[in-house]
C-alpha cells in the first residue's frame, strides 16, 4: 500500500515538474524571440544561424526562468570611437549613434520585462583597453568615451543596462582606488592589459590555425582587416616607404594581435559571467553567442562607434560614413551639448526625383521611441521660418494634409522662437512635493441641494453657525512625496476614491473643498505654491474630469476665445490675431492649435467637422459627449501651460483617440518643456510605456513612486503576481484591491495587504530612499527666489499682455 501510495506521488510529482518546465520552456522560447528581433540580420544566412545556437541560448535562458530570477546578458562592445576622424566619426566622444544602440538594446530589455515580469539586464563590457594602444587611441581618450557613456545612459533613464570595465575581470596583487578617475585609470591602463594576458593569455595559441579551422575566429578576423584599413589609413598613411601591399600586410598582423587579445578578454568573460547569456558585435555561426545589430540598418554600418547617423525628415534614421553624409546636399551637422552629434535632412531641400529616391542605397527602419511609432523629425530653420511667417502649406506643416507631423509643426514653431530668447522666453516648471498631507472637513448629515430640501439646508447652515459645532476631520492624502521634472509625463493610479484627483487638485492649487496640512511642501522649480498659486495660476492648469462650457457656443467660438486669451503679447512675426482662414473665418493660428493639438501621426481627432456645431450641454443638444471631451482637451492644450494636470481626460474617448491624446501630450512635453501629470483610470500597455514615471495611491496612501520601467518588478519582488497578459497599469491598480490582487506561491501571509502595510513597506524601500535622494537636489539646486524663479517671472511679464481689462472681469464677478 505504502509502495503504490509512493508511486502515485511520485507520478504526481513527476508531472508538476514537467508542467512548469514546460511553462519555463514557452517563456523561454518568447524570451528568446525578442532577443532575436535586435540580432544581426544582415546576412543572407541569418536564419540558419538563429536556428544553430537556439538549444543552447534557450537552456540558458530556462536557468533564469525556472528560479524566477532575472535575465543577466552580457555584450562585450562600446570600445571607443574610431580612429578614423576624417571619414567615419564626427568626434571621439559618444553622440546620437551611441544614443539610438544604447536605446534599442534598453528597449530590448523592456520588452523582456513585458511578457516576464523579473525582467531582464544587460552588461556592456567595454573592450577598450584590450585594444586602444595597438590602434593609437590614447587611454585619456578611452576613458573618456566611457564616462560619457555612462552619463548618457544615467540621462537618458536607461535602467536596464549596465556598465563593466576591464578592471572588473581580472584580479591584481595590488590595491585600487574605491573609485577610479581619469589620473588613476590612464596610470594603471598598463597593468590592467598585463594582468588580463597574464591571467588569461595563451603563450601556445596558434592564432593562424585558429583562423584556418576555426569559422567564427576566422569571421571575426576578415571583420577585423576590413575595419582596420579604412580606420589607420590616416594614421599610418602610405609613403615614406610604407607602400599598400605593406600596409595591408601590417593590417593583418594588427588584426590577428586583436584575435590574440580577444582570446584572452573571451576567457576573462567566460570567467566573470558564467550564467550570463552571451551577445557579441560580430557575425559568427550563431552556435555559442547571438550576434546582434546595435543600428536597426542592413547596411554594413551596425555598431556606433564605426560610423555617423543622420536623421531624414519622414522620421527615418540611418547610418553611414560620415564623409558620404558630408557629401549629401540635403543634410546638416546637427550639434548637442556643444558638439557634433548627427546629420538632419533639411526640409528646404526634400524636393528630390523620383530616381533621387530611387538611387538612396543607405536605408534602416525608423527607430520606435517612447511608445510611439513616429520618428524624430527636424526642419531646418530657414524653412521653419518661411512656413510659419508666411503661411505657406508644406505637407508636413498642413493639418488637412495626410502627411501632417506634430512633431514638425512643434519643432518648427520652436525653431523660431528658440532664436531669439529675449523675445520669446521659454519657461519650463517641474515640482517637488514632501510631506504632503490633505484633509477635509464634513457634517455628520448633508443635504442634496434640490428646490424642496434647500430651507432645510439653511436651517443646517445657520444651526452651525450659532452652535459653532465641529466639523469631522476627515484625512484624503497622507504623507505623500514626488518629483516631477520639467518635459516629464508622470501617470496617477488608483482606483475611484483614492485621493488621485485630490493630488491634481493640490498641485495644480484647486485646492476649494479641502485644506493642505501645515508641513507640507511643494517647490515648483523654485517658486513656492503660494507664490505659484497666486501670481502664476494660468501657468498651473487643472483640466477637470466633467466638461463644463458655454453650451450656446460653438466649437469654433469656444476655442478661438481660448486661443485669444492665451495669445502672447509677443507673437511671431507677420503673425496677428486677426489672420483669418478662407474656409471657416476662424483665426488660421487659432485653427493651427486646435488641429495641431489632434494631429499625431497623421491621425485627426474630428473636431474640424464641428467648428460650427453647439458645444451643448446635458440640457441642449450639441456635440456628442466624446466631441465634447476633445473640447476640453483643445482648450487646455491651446493654454499651453507649463504645467498641466489631466484628471480622467480620456474617458468617453475610444482606445486609439485615447493612445492619440497620451502621445500628443509626450510631444508637448518632450519639445516645449511642458510637465503632465494625468489620472487614469483605464489604460493601455501602450498608453503606459508613454509615460516616464508613475505613482500609485490606496486610499489616501502613496504605495509606490517612480520610473514607469521599475514598477512593475517593484511588487513582483514583493511577492504579487502579474498575470501573463495583463497590462502593467491594471495591475499596479488591482494591488489597491484585496479581491483582485494575485500572490506568488510561497508569499501567502508574508506581503503587505492593508493601506497602511503597502505604505510602510515603500516607506522602508530603496526606491524611496532613492527618491528623497533626488527631491534633495532638486531643492538644492532650485531654492525659493533663486536665479530660476526669476527667470520665470522675466518670461511670463514678456508674455503678458502690458496692460489687462479689468472691468470686465469685475463686472462679470459681480453677474456671477
Amino acid at each position: 500500500m505504502n509502495a503504490t501510495m509512493g508511486s502515485v506521488l511520485d507520478d504526481k510529482k513527476s508531472s508538476c515538474i514537467s508542467h512548469t518546465t514546460t511553462e519555463a520552456r514557452d517563456i523561454s522560447n518568447r524570451i528568446l524571440n525578442i532577443i532575436f528581433d535586435y540580432a544581426l540580420n544582415k546576412f543572407d544566412d541569418y536564419i540558419e544561424q538563429f536556428a544553430v545556437g537556439r538549444p543552447k541560448f534557450l537552456s540558458v535562458i530556462d536557468k533564469f526562468v525556472l528560479t524566477e530570477s532575472q535575465i543577466e546578458m552580457c555584450l562585450p562592445a562600446f570600445p571607443f570611437k574610431s580612429a578614423n576622424k576624417v571619414d567615419k566619426v564626427l568626434g571621439t566622444l559618444p553622440d546620437k549613434a551611441e544614443e539610438l544602440a544604447l536605446e534599442r538594446l534598453n528597449r530590448m530589455c523592456k520588452r523582456i520585462e513585458g511578457i516576464y515580469p523579473p525582467g531582464a539586464k544587460l552588461t556592456i563590457i567595454s573592450d577598450g583597453l584590450v585594444y586602444n594602444d595597438l590602434l593609437g587611441i590614447p587611454d585619456s581618450d578611452t576613458w573618456a568615451y566611457g564616462e560619457a557613456l555612462r552619463d548618457m545612459a544615467a540621462q537618458k533613464r536607461f535602467s536596464h543596462i549596465e556598465f563593466s570595465r576591464l578592471k572588473d575581470l581580472v584580479s591584481f596583487p595590488f590595491p585600487l582606488p574605491e573609485k577610479l578617475e581619469e589620473i588613476t585609470y590612464v596610470a594603471n591602463a598598463t597593468n590592467f592589459r598585463r594582468f588580463l594576458f597574464n591571467n588569461f593569455g595563451n603563450d601556445n595559441l596558434d592564432i593562424d590555425n585558429e583562423i584556418a579551422t576555426n569559422q567564427d575566429t576566422q569571421m571575426t578576423y576578415l571583420g577585423y582587416r576590413r575595419f582596420l584599413e579604412s580606420d589607420l589609413r590616416y594614421i599610418f598613411p602610405l609613403g615614406k616607404g610604407r607602400s599598400n601591399h605593406r600596409y595591408k600586410n601590417d593590417v593583418k598582423y594588427l588584426a590577428k594581435q586583436m584575435l590574440i587579445r580577444g582570446y584572452a578578454f573571451a576567457g576573462a568573460v567566460r570567467f566573470s559571467f558564467p550564467n550570463h547569456l552571451r551577445l557579441s558585435i560580430h557575425k559568427s555561426t550563431g552556435e555559442h553567442k547571438i550576434s546582434m545589430s546595435l543600428l536597426n540598418t542592413k547596411t554594413g554600418f551596425t555598431t556606433p562607434w564605426h560610423c555617423s547617423v543622420a536623421l531624414m525628415a519622414d522620421g527615418e534614421w540611418i547610418s553611414a560614413m560620415m564623409s558620404d553624409f558630408k557629401k549629401d546636399p540635403r543634410l546638416e551637422i546637427i550639434y548637442e551639448n556643444d558638439r557634433p552629434s548627427y546629420f538632419r535632412e533639411n526640409i528646404g531641400k526634400l524636393h528630390e526625383s523620383d530616381n533621387d529616391k530611387k538611387s538612396r542605397t543607405i536605408q534602416q527602419g525608423s527607430e520606435r521611441s517612447n511608445g510611439y511609432s513616429e520618428g524624430h523629425v527636424f526642419i531646418a530653420e530657414a524653412a521653419a521660418e518661411k512656413s510659419v511667417k508666411k503661411g505657406t502649406k508644406h505637407p508636413l506643416l498642413d493639418p488637412k494634409s495626410t502627411k501632417f507631423s506634430l512633431k514638425v509643426w512643434l519643432e518648427t514653431l520652436m525653431s523660431v522662437t528658440s532664436r531669439n530668447l529675449e523675445r520669446y522666453p521659454q519657461r519650463s516648471i517641474g515640482v517637488a512635493y514632501r510631506n504632503l498631507s490633505v484633509h477635509g472637513f464634513r457634517e455628520s448629515t448633508d443635504y442634496q441641494k434640490t428646490f424642496g430640501n434647500y430651507p432645510f439646508k439653511l436651517f443646517s447652515l445657520a444651526k452651525r453657525l450659532i452652535a459653532k459645532r465641529e466639523k469631522t476631520r476627515v484625512q484624503i492624502l497622507k504623507d505623500f512625496e514626488g518629483l516631477v521634472l520639467s518635459g516629464e509625463m508622470l501617470m496617477v493610479l488608483g482606483r475611484p476614491g483614492s485621493g488621485c484627483s485630490t493630488l491634481l487638485k493640490t498641485i495644480s492649487g484647486e485646492t476649494n473643498g479641502f485644506h493642505i496640512a501645515e508641513g507640507s511642501h511643494l517647490n515648483y522649480q523654485g517658486i513656492s505654491k503660494e507664490t505659484m498659486h497666486k501670481d502664476f495660476r494660468g501657468e498651473c492648469i487643472y483640466q477637470a474630469e466633467a466638461d463644463i462650457h458655454f453650451p450656446q457656443m460653438t466649437v469654433g467660438q469656444t476655442l478661438e476665445f481660448a486661443a485669444r486669451a492665451r495669445a502672447p503679447r509677443n507673437r511671431i512675426a507677420d503673425v496677428s490675431r486677426d489672420v483669418r482662414d478662407d474656409e471657416t473665418s476662424i483665426p488660421r493660428e487659432v485653427l493651427r492649435f486646435t488641429k495641431c493639438a489632434f494631429r499625431c501621426h497623421d491621425d485627426n481627432f474630428g473636431l474640424s467637422d464641428t467648428v460650427n456645431t453647439m458645444v451643448g450641454s446635458d440640457l441642449i443638444r450639441g456635440v456628442s459627449g466624446g466631441e465634447r471631451k476633445l473640447v476640453s482637451t483643445a482648450e487646455a492644450a491651446i493654454a499651453g501651460s507649463p504645467l498641466q494636470c489631466w484628471d480622467n481626460s480620456t474617458r468617453g474617448l475610444d482606445s486609439a483617440t485615447a493612445l492619440d491624446f497620451v502621445r500628443t501630450l509626450r510631444i508637448s512635453t518632450q519639445l516645449t518643456g511642458a510637465t503632465a501629470l494625468v489620472t487614469l483610470y483605464q489604460a493601455s500597455q501602450s498608453i503606459y510605456d508613454v509615460f516616464d514615471k508613475v505613482t500609485v495611491l490606496y486610499e489616501g496612501r502613496q504605495i509606490y513612486f517612480g520610473d514607469t520601467e521599475t514598477a512593475r518588478s517593484f511588487f513582483v519582488n514583493l511577492g504579487f503576481e502579474c498575470s501573463p497578459r495583463q497590462t502593467t497599469a491594471d495591475f499596479l491598480t488591482s494591488l489597491t484591491n484585496p479581491a483582485e490582487r494575485k500572490v506568488r506561491k510561497g508569499f501567502q501571509g508574508k506581503i503587505p495587504s492593508t493601506p497602511s502595510d503597502f505604505a510602510a513597506v515603500w516607506r522602508k524601500s530603496d526606491d524611496r530612499a532613492r527618491l528623497l535622494r533626488e527631491i534633495e537636489d532638486f531643492h538644492s539646486q532650485y531654492s525659493f527666489g533663486g536665479p530660476s524663479s526669476k527667470e520665470f517671472m522675466r518670461s511670463r511679464n514678456a508674455s503678458q499682455a502690458k496692460s489687462q481689462w479689468v472691468a470686465d472681469f469685475a463686472f462679470n464677478l459681480f453677474l456671477y
